[in-house]
């Protein structure tokens, strides 16, 4: 099945993959070169070979213009390229589908697997333990991670306390919620970009204070950064250090927003010179836990750290479920008879994102004492 067939002359056609990507990549050729074969196998000649994508560098100003917001790359010479060894590999599929045994499934020979690449080691790890139910959380598989030559390193108390010693009070534990689309919702946004609706914000002043929390969340069908902006530079004073999870996010949020609103350039670049990153002992692995499963990600941390905290009781439970559900109820007006219990939601998931730090950052001192 083929996108599009563009007629040529007789029994002569271009063929062209339509693709949401913002550019070409390797697995689009193979795609391709696979659908080639089975078009001239029937007898239909192909001249030249497109893939339409999103060009990720268009700026929308009024309606969308649709020649403009897309890119068409020539990928004739690269599918081409391709056709002997897709031969090879239907050939191979052939051979394999008549056998009565399965062939050895184990992960470790995605890395060897050309066409794919290392990246979807966990994708093919999730078919590889529906097929093998009796692996349990902790097999090798799961604890490996991207990183598996790196198992075994021991904590380094050290270096997680004089990375602990850098911070100044007062502390800031901050996280940003974005939309982003193929389609820009706004004047000035572009495809695929993040643009901040929602923050949550837990403040420590001193070693000795309480925990004060402050958030935005908007609300209305219109650009949510000026007034999301406005709130932040009333809630974050000018001093002090900004935890973020993973802080080139949050930078790079905060980039995009200082060349939108030159009145806020030097605000933002003065809070990102103060960002640091909790997730840095965990991501060069100075503490290790069983439990981690080989991630640094917030939500394996968490849990394991501190049991009885975890994101499984929330409705909304992670980034993608968040953005996805604020831009159909807010922008797209969809969801309006649970409205209230939606916000109510994005607020409880994104405030967990950074009362999650605070928490983690006490368990932290706890280790190096």
């Amino acid at each position: 099945i083929v996108d599009i067939l563009d007629k040529v002359e007789k029994n002569t056609f271009d063929l062209v993959e339509i693709k949401s990507s913002a550019h070409s990549k390797p697995e689009h050729a193979y795609d391709l070169a696979f659908q080639t074969v089975v078009l001239e196998k029937h007898g239909l000649k192909i001249h030249d070979i497109f893939i339409i994508h999103v060009n990720n560098e268009y700026v929308r100003d009024g309606d969308i213009n649709p020649k403009k917001i897309t890119t068409k790359t020539d990928v004739t010479q690269d599918v081409r390229g391709l056709i002997e060894i897709t031969m090879e590999q239907i050939n191979k599929a052939k051979e394999l589908v008549i056998q009565n045994k399965i062939p050895d499934l184990s992960p470790r020979w995605v890395n060897q697997i050309k066409v794919v690449g290392t990246t979807w080691f966990s994708d093919w790890l999730e078919i590889y333990k529906h097929l093998n139910p009796q692996l349990d959380n902790y097999s090798i598989y799961s604890i490996a991670g991207p990183n598996p030559e790196q198992i075994g390193k021991l904590e380094d108390k050290q270096k997680i306390k004089s990375f602990l010693n850098t911070f100044e009070y007062p502390l800031y534990f901050f996280d940003y919620e974005t939309l982003s689309s193929a389609i820009p919702v706004f004047d000035g946004f572009q495809p695929y970009k993040d643009y901040p609706f929602q923050y949550s914000l837990h403040t420590k002043d001193s070693a000795r204070s309480e925990i004060k929390h402050t958030e935005y969340l908007h609300a209305e069908k219109s650009n949510p950064m000026p007034k999301l902006l406005a709130k932040l530079k009333s809630d974050i004073g000018d001093r002090g250090t900004v935890l973020t999870w993973n802080m080139s996010y949050e930078k790079g949020c905060n980039d995009k927003m200082a060349k939108f609103y030159p009145e806020y350039k030097e605000f933002l670049k003065a809070l990102n010179l103060r960002i640091n990153d909790l997730m840095i002992p965990f991501s060069e692995m100075w503490f290790v836990d069983k439990d981690f499963f080989g991630s640094a990600s917030v939500k394996k941390v968490l849990p394991a750290l501190i049991p009885e905290m975890n994101y499984n009781e929330l409705d909304i439970s992670d980034g993608l479920k968040a953005r996805r559900i604020w831009t159909q109820t807010v922008l797209q007006g969809e969801n309006q008879n649970d409205r209230v219990k939606i916000m109510k939601d994005l607020s409880e998931y994104c405030t967990l994102d950074t009362y999650a730090m605070v928490r983690i950052l006490e368990e932290l001192k706890k280790i190096v004492k």
